[in-house]
Protein backbone atom coordinates (compact mmCIF):
# COMPACT_ATOMS: atom_id res chain seq x y z
CA UNK A 1 0.00 0.00 0.00
CA UNK A 2 1.32 3.52 -0.89
CA UNK A 3 0.39 6.92 0.28
CA UNK A 4 2.03 9.74 -1.14
CA UNK A 5 1.52 13.29 -2.34
CA UNK A 6 3.58 15.24 -4.93
CA UNK A 7 5.39 18.86 -3.70
CA UNK A 8 4.09 21.62 -4.86
CA UNK A 9 5.85 24.50 -6.04
CA UNK A 10 4.78 26.64 -3.05
CA UNK A 11 5.34 23.83 -0.62
CA UNK A 12 8.24 25.16 0.68
CA UNK A 13 11.60 24.15 1.01
CA UNK A 14 12.17 20.93 3.01
CA UNK A 15 14.50 18.36 3.53
CA UNK A 16 12.10 15.15 3.97
CA UNK A 17 10.98 13.21 0.82
CA UNK A 18 8.45 14.96 -1.31
CA UNK A 19 6.69 11.98 -1.96
CA UNK A 20 6.15 9.91 1.45
CA UNK A 21 5.98 5.98 0.38
CA UNK A 22 5.24 2.89 2.85
CA UNK A 23 4.67 -0.72 1.57
CA UNK A 24 3.54 -3.03 4.21
CA UNK A 25 3.63 -7.19 3.84
CA UNK A 26 4.31 -9.64 6.27
CA UNK A 27 7.60 -10.20 7.66
CA UNK A 28 10.11 -12.71 6.45
CA UNK A 29 9.58 -15.72 8.42
CA UNK A 30 13.84 -16.26 8.86
CA UNK A 31 13.35 -13.64 10.83
CA UNK A 32 10.80 -14.14 13.74
CA UNK A 33 10.37 -17.81 13.14
CA UNK A 34 13.83 -19.19 11.83
CA UNK A 35 11.93 -21.06 8.68
CA UNK A 36 15.18 -20.10 6.02
CA UNK A 37 13.09 -21.55 3.08
CA UNK A 38 9.54 -19.56 3.19
CA UNK A 39 9.10 -17.33 -0.43
CA UNK A 40 9.56 -13.62 0.70
CA UNK A 41 10.58 -10.96 -1.03
CA UNK A 42 12.14 -8.58 1.44
CA UNK A 43 15.63 -10.40 0.91
CA UNK A 44 15.87 -9.54 -2.73
CA UNK A 45 19.12 -7.82 -3.61
CA UNK A 46 16.94 -5.51 -6.09
CA UNK A 47 14.67 -4.91 -3.03
CA UNK A 48 17.88 -3.77 -0.45
CA UNK A 49 19.14 -1.43 -4.12
CA UNK A 50 15.26 0.26 -4.13
CA UNK A 51 15.62 0.98 -0.06
CA UNK A 52 19.35 2.42 -0.91
CA UNK A 53 18.42 4.44 -3.98
CA UNK A 54 15.10 6.09 -2.42
CA UNK A 55 16.08 6.43 1.30
CA UNK A 56 13.64 4.17 2.49
CA UNK A 57 13.89 2.02 5.59
CA UNK A 58 12.50 -1.55 6.86
CA UNK A 59 10.66 -1.60 10.02
CA UNK A 60 9.90 -4.54 12.18
CA UNK A 61 7.01 -5.03 14.12
CA UNK A 62 4.22 -7.60 15.19
CA UNK A 63 0.82 -5.55 14.29
CA UNK A 64 -0.64 -7.24 17.62
CA UNK A 65 1.32 -4.67 20.35
CA UNK A 66 -0.83 -2.45 18.31
CA UNK A 67 -4.37 -3.61 18.65
CA UNK A 68 -4.70 -6.39 16.20
CA UNK A 69 -6.00 -9.86 17.73
CA UNK A 70 -3.52 -11.76 15.90
CA UNK A 71 0.16 -11.09 16.61
CA UNK A 72 0.52 -10.52 12.87
CA UNK A 73 4.77 -10.25 12.57
CA UNK A 74 5.12 -7.54 9.74
CA UNK A 75 7.76 -5.31 7.83
CA UNK A 76 6.92 -2.00 6.66
CA UNK A 77 9.24 -0.30 3.88
CA UNK A 78 9.18 3.32 4.10
CA UNK A 79 10.41 6.89 4.49
CA UNK A 80 7.45 8.22 5.88
CA UNK A 81 8.42 10.24 9.57
CA UNK A 82 8.68 8.48 12.70
CA UNK A 83 7.31 4.86 11.58
CA UNK A 84 11.12 4.25 12.67
CA UNK A 85 9.39 4.26 15.90
CA UNK A 86 7.19 1.06 15.52
CA UNK A 87 10.43 -0.98 14.87
CA UNK A 88 10.91 -4.38 16.62
CA UNK A 89 8.40 -3.81 18.56
CA UNK A 90 7.05 -7.30 19.47
CA UNK A 91 4.31 -9.09 20.97
CA UNK A 92 4.34 -11.54 24.43
CA UNK A 93 1.44 -13.53 22.96
CA UNK A 94 3.01 -16.71 20.77
CA UNK A 95 -0.42 -16.20 18.04
CA UNK A 96 -3.53 -14.58 18.85
CA UNK A 97 -7.29 -15.53 18.56
CA UNK A 98 -7.44 -19.49 17.94
CA UNK A 99 -9.75 -20.16 15.15
CA UNK A 100 -13.14 -20.36 14.69
CA UNK A 101 -14.66 -23.86 14.41
CA UNK A 102 -17.26 -22.93 12.43
CA UNK A 103 -16.98 -22.68 8.71
CA UNK A 104 -18.80 -19.33 8.31
CA UNK A 105 -17.80 -17.95 11.20
CA UNK A 106 -13.96 -18.72 10.28
CA UNK A 107 -14.42 -16.88 7.28
CA UNK A 108 -15.74 -13.80 8.75
CA UNK A 109 -12.70 -14.03 11.57
CA UNK A 110 -10.04 -14.56 9.22
CA UNK A 111 -11.22 -11.89 6.76
CA UNK A 112 -10.79 -9.52 9.61
CA UNK A 113 -6.67 -10.51 10.01
CA UNK A 114 -6.05 -9.15 6.69
CA UNK A 115 -6.95 -5.61 8.05
CA UNK A 116 -4.52 -3.45 9.84
CA UNK A 117 -3.98 -2.99 13.46
CA UNK A 118 -5.79 0.16 14.76
CA UNK A 119 -2.45 1.30 15.79
CA UNK A 120 -0.75 1.05 13.14
CA UNK A 121 -3.23 3.05 11.32
CA UNK A 122 -2.84 5.74 13.22
CA UNK A 123 0.90 5.67 13.17
CA UNK A 124 0.79 6.07 9.14
CA UNK A 125 -1.95 8.91 9.77
CA UNK A 126 0.33 10.83 12.23
CA UNK A 127 3.34 10.30 9.58
CA UNK A 128 1.16 11.39 6.66
CA UNK A 129 0.09 14.36 8.53
CA UNK A 130 3.85 15.58 9.54
CA UNK A 131 4.73 14.81 6.13
CA UNK A 132 2.11 17.08 5.30
CA UNK A 133 3.16 19.93 8.06
CA UNK A 134 7.00 19.48 6.76
CA UNK A 135 5.79 20.71 3.05
CA UNK A 136 3.78 23.51 4.61
CA UNK A 137 0.50 22.01 3.15
CA UNK A 138 -2.01 22.65 6.24
CA UNK A 139 -3.51 25.07 3.93
CA UNK A 140 -4.45 22.54 1.31
CA UNK A 141 -6.48 20.65 3.93
CA UNK A 142 -8.40 24.16 4.40
CA UNK A 143 -9.24 24.73 1.12
CA UNK A 144 -10.13 21.32 0.46
CA UNK A 145 -7.16 20.28 -1.86
CA UNK A 146 -6.22 17.55 0.32
CA UNK A 147 -8.34 14.98 -1.75
CA UNK A 148 -6.36 16.11 -4.73
CA UNK A 149 -3.43 16.14 -3.53
CA UNK A 150 -3.88 12.51 -2.36
CA UNK A 151 -5.37 11.76 -5.84
CA UNK A 152 -1.63 13.04 -7.27
CA UNK A 153 0.11 10.34 -5.32
CA UNK A 154 0.50 8.82 -9.05
CA UNK A 155 3.32 11.61 -9.90
CA UNK A 156 5.88 10.09 -12.44
CA UNK A 157 7.80 8.97 -9.51
CA UNK A 158 5.07 7.17 -8.08
CA UNK A 159 4.52 5.35 -10.94
CA UNK A 160 8.49 4.72 -11.57
CA UNK A 161 8.66 2.90 -8.39
CA UNK A 162 5.25 0.64 -8.47
CA UNK A 163 6.55 -0.20 -12.14
CA UNK A 164 9.90 -0.96 -10.51
CA UNK A 165 8.70 -2.90 -7.75
CA UNK A 166 5.61 -4.81 -10.11
CA UNK A 167 8.88 -5.49 -12.42
CA UNK A 168 10.52 -6.92 -9.23
CA UNK A 169 7.60 -9.15 -8.27
CA UNK A 170 7.13 -10.76 -11.89
CA UNK A 171 11.23 -11.59 -12.11
CA UNK A 172 11.16 -13.33 -8.79
CA UNK A 173 7.48 -15.63 -9.54
CA UNK A 174 5.22 -12.95 -7.42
Amino acid sequence: MTYGGSGHEDAGNSEGPSVGFLMESPEDPARYAQEYDAPTYWSWPELTQFMEEHGMTLIHFDQGRFGHTQRKPTTCMSNLPFMDQLNEARCTVPKGEPLNPDLGSRLQQTASWADWAPGLKQAIRVAIMALIKEHRLGGALEKGLFHGLMASAHTARTQAIQERLSGLRARHGG
